[in-house]
């Protein structure tokens, strides 16, 4: 039965002969239990001893299991993934804070969009229809665009919480405006709120797709 790899080709067509020549002698080393043990003891002495190994860990043995350190590092590897009909699901990492009022924050801004969101009322079922749907987003959303006395009105709303919020944020404050208004002012404001860092790479992708849809 034809399955995915049957196509060795196309399966592995998002890596260089680089990469796939890296994997192959990843695996066979990694299959040599002395080399793991003794790799793992000077890695550790390395790292406890802040000796420069990191761009070489990061060259090997990360970039082949991990898309990045951070969001903006794994898009490039989602957006390739997503050309071949891939979808991606990003790990949360807990190592990728240092403290616990790192989590807090994550958490108090993720509820605080939450309960933004909960408030604002929902769009009329006739407005959800595919016209007004916006793709590439991970969670179904909609946008409805307006144009009155040469002012934009929106209505936005989707099934996520966390996006429902976001797009609400967009709708306060680009409602009201001209066209050339709303293009020549980006919602940097995102940033400033410190709502985007603690958004993963699809949310990051779907809030552009919706900024797309409104420019």
């Amino acid at each position: 039965m034809n399955n995915l790899f049957s196509d060795t080709k196309e399966a592995f067509s998002l890596k260089s002969n680089f990469e796939l020549n890296r994997a192959f002698f990843l695996f066979k080393i990694i299959g040599n239990t002395t080399f793991v043990k003794l790799s793992t003891v000077l890695t550790n002495f390395a790292l406890k001893f802040h000796l420069p190994v990191t761009p070489i860990i990061k060259a090997t043995v990360f970039d082949h299991f991990c898309g990045g350190v951070n969001e903006e590092d794994c898009v490039p590897v989602i957006n390739k993934m997503f050309d071949k009909n891939v979808h991606s699901v990003l790990d949360f990492s807990t190592e990728g804070f240092d403290s616990e009022k790192e989590f807090d924050d994550c958490l108090r801004k993720k509820i605080s969009i939450i309960e933004f969101a909960k408030n604002k009322p929902a769009i009329c079922t006739n407005d959800r229809i595919l016209e007004h749907k916006i793709s590439g987003c991970s969670a179904d959303a909609w946008l409805v665009c307006r144009k009155k006395n040469g002012l934009i009105e929106l209505q936005t709303d989707s099934e996520s919480m966390i996006v429902k919020g976001i797009m609400g944020l967009m709708e306060q404050v680009y409602s009201g405006s001209t066209p050339d208004e709303i293009i020549s002012h980006p919602p940097v404001f995102l940033q400033s709120l410190g709502i985007n860092q603690h958004l993963s790479a699809n949310r990051r992708i779907g809030i552009g797709k919706v900024w797309g849809e409104i420019k």
